[in-house]
């Protein structure tokens, strides 16, 4: 459910100079789902620009991202992480 948004974010936002992909993901359940859930991906200014800050000085690097699973009435249902690498095409 979780996994290629923030590598479509991120090479939306930065281009195709650069190779992202999910190194690694890991769920935490905290109770049954039932029903419709959603989640909600934010990328900010503030992760973009360490990402970019990161390839300029090493041409690679990784950043981890929570990402909160709800029901529709808000309550937590699972908490995914998510290891993403960026890398510059040479």
């Amino acid at each position: 459910m979780t996994d290629p948004f923030y590598a479509l974010l991120i090479r939306e936002h930065i281009g195709t100079s650069v190779e992202v992909w999910v190194k690694s993901a890991q769920i935490r359940f905290k109770k049954p789902g039932r029903g419709k859930v959603f989640a909600q991906f934010l990328l900010t200014e503030e992760k973009l620009n360490e990402i970019k800050k990161h390839l300029s000085e090493t041409q690679k690097t990784q950043t981890e991202f929570t990402i909160d699973i709800k029901d529709t009435d808000g309550h937590l249902i699972a908490e995914a992480q998510q290891m993403v690498s960026i890398k510059l095409k040479l």
